[in-house]
């Protein structure tokens, strides 16, 4: 059955021939820009492109910029945003209740970084498009919002923290014809010194803190420093700014991720006094945070008592104070650009964070709503009305949406392949399908004996109306009231059977009818042993 939003994009057919934009070069002459598109007059340093092939001629573009801005790892339930009893992003809710459209029920497609970017990229499921734990790269043939844009005549820029999503290593910012990053050449000491401002000298908790005594010393590989704060508005307003006489006067179309919330957390000191009591902070101070830390507490092997889950929890609250900072300076460059009234701004998540739920830390391993629900706002200023929607909706659907607000006229291709995987009517899901082989073997070999039957299973969830099935591989299900339970602790399958069984022929139906991607390309672990070591350093290798 076919979802709300994407109804609203029937419609849309064709693309264009592509065109990509015109490149600036070492010297190339300063750009200048018309205010509606946001240009000054700056330097002339180039930024990294991506290796799209540009092409001058292709058809130029009216509509609106669109700005999708990502916070990785973000829960829902965290932010002021979505009711959260703690001030901890007080400026974007305001923001979000002037004019935007808040989802209170967003539901992410994936609960780990690569599925979920995808989906958000391709409008696709995960099973559709198949990037997964046994298959990390997006094939090309799936063609991304952004590269429709792109043909459509936008200019397209991503400024990225999470080196997970490297075009090399994944293929997911494909459409992107200039991509920067925290260690970008021009952006590398800027990011180092902004961690480093913010790192407390007795800090031992994570493996970049000063005193941290787990192994291989506070790391200082260049991917840990990916603590965005204003670089990310720095960058994107540079690139803005340095476009060249064929795109300035283009609409843009840029992603921003920001990589505050996740592993290892280093919120500034003013975040902290904000949201995290005198004892909190103290502990966080000592108590070991790390993937290995985690996977111990997960398994049995490690203990945390009610202080450390306190400050591990409020450390995590801290985080998104600093994410919300760096959101208001976006806005107010934004805004005194005179760009609010012309841009249409997303802001999500990929995933949220177990903090101790369900027994649980990390992402990954389930699909309760501690992974599964996440922030969700669209606004475009003077166009949106600012209204709460209470319908379970999929972080999937939302360029589908965006595009028609836009005016987009998305290829066919992209019509026809999200029109044939799109939700159940009303409905969202959730899904973890796949176990990366080698996080089994290393939690096997650091934890023998221990019973890691869950961490083998994966995981499907369907959520509509007031209600939420889980069913994993194991054969395990179990039913949740998320409005009565929004912490699922109340399993009702045995109280509830005909809606257990009506939602389970739901996730069926849904299942037989979405084609899973037909091909897939595995890449289990990265070649280079720098980003290998960034990964283990962000836990994306147990």
């Amino acid at each position: 059955m076919i979802s709300g939003l994407l109804m609203l994009l029937l419609a849309c057919t064709g693309g264009g021939e592509p065109e990509p934009p015109a490149t600036t070069t070492e010297g190339a002459a300063k750009a200048t820009r018309s205010k509606a598109r946001g240009g000054r007059k700056g330097p002339a340093e180039p930024a990294s492109y991506s290796g799209i092939a540009y092409d001058n001629d292709r058809q130029m573009a009216e509509g609106p910029n669109v700005l999708v801005v990502v916070w990785d790892t973000v829960r829902a339930d965290r932010t002021s945003v979505h009711g959260y009893d703690k001030p901890t992003t007080p400026i974007t809710a305001a923001w979000a209740e002037k004019d935007g459209r808040i989802y209170d029920r967003a539901v992410s497609p994936g609960v780990w970084t690569l599925p979920s970017h995808a989906s958000l990229f391709t409008g696709l499921p995960v099973r559709a498009h198949g990037v997964n734990a046994d298959s990390k790269w997006l094939e090309d043939d799936h063609e991304t919002f952004a590269e429709a844009y792109y043909k459509a005549g936008w200019s397209t820029y991503a400024f990225v923290a999470n080196p997970y999503m490297s075009i090399k290593e994944t293929n997911l910012l494909q459409g992107y014809a200039v991509i920067e990053h925290p260690w970008s050449p021009s952006w590398k000491n800027k990011a180092r010194a902004h961690l480093e401002r913010k790192l407390l000298p007795d800090d031992a908790s994570s493996n970049v803190s000063p005193k941290w005594r787990g192994p291989g010393g506070p790391s200082r590989n260049k991917y840990v420093y990916k603590e965005v704060g204003p670089l990310a508005a720095d960058a994107l307003f540079r690139w803005i700014d340095q476009r060249g006489p064929v795109e300035r006067d283009r609409p843009w179309m840029a992603f921003l991720n920001y990589m505050e919330a996740h592993l290892p957390r280093v919120p500034s000191q003013e975040a902290r006094d904000r949201v995290m009591t005198p004892e909190a902070q103290a502990r966080a101070l000592t108590v070991e945070q790390s993937t290995t830390t985690f996977h111990e507490y997960m398994v049995g092997t490690r203990d945390y008592d009610a202080l450390d889950l306190e400050a591990i929890s409020s450390l995590y609250d801290a985080t998104l104070v600093d994410l919300d900072a760096a959101m208001g300076d976006l806005l107010e460059r934004l805004d005194g650009r005179g760009l609010l009234d012309d841009t249409i701004i997303v802001l999500t998540s990929d995933h949220g964070e177990n903090l101790g739920d369900h027994g649980l830390m990390l992402h990954k391993y389930t699909v309760h709503s501690s992974l599964s629900r996440v922030p969700l706002v669209v606004s475009w200023k003077g166009h949106t009305t600012a209204e709460h929607i209470d319908t379970p909706t999929s972080v999937a659907d939302v360029m589908l949406e965006v595009s028609r607000m836009a005016g987009v006229a998305l290829p066919e291709a992209i019509v026809a392949r999200t029109a044939a995987a799109s939700q159940p009517k009303d409905a969202a899901v959730t899904e973890f399908t796949a176990v990366a082989k080698g996080s089994l073997e290393r939690l096997a070999k650091n934890h023998p004996g221990k019973n890691l039957d869950h961490f083998a299973t994966t995981y499907q969830a369907i959520e509509q109306g007031p209600l939420k099935l889980i069913e994993g591989s194991d054969g395990s299900a179990a039913l949740f009231h998320v409005i009565e339970d929004p912490a699922e602790a109340t399993d009702r399958k045995s109280t509830d059977p005909l809606p257990t069984k009506a939602l389970h022929g739901a996730l069926e139906a849904w299942n037989d009818t979405t084609r899973p991607a037909l091909s897939a390309t595995s890449r289990e672990e990265a070649s280079d042993p720098e980003f290998k070591e960034a990964l283990e350093a962000l836990g994306y290798i147990e």
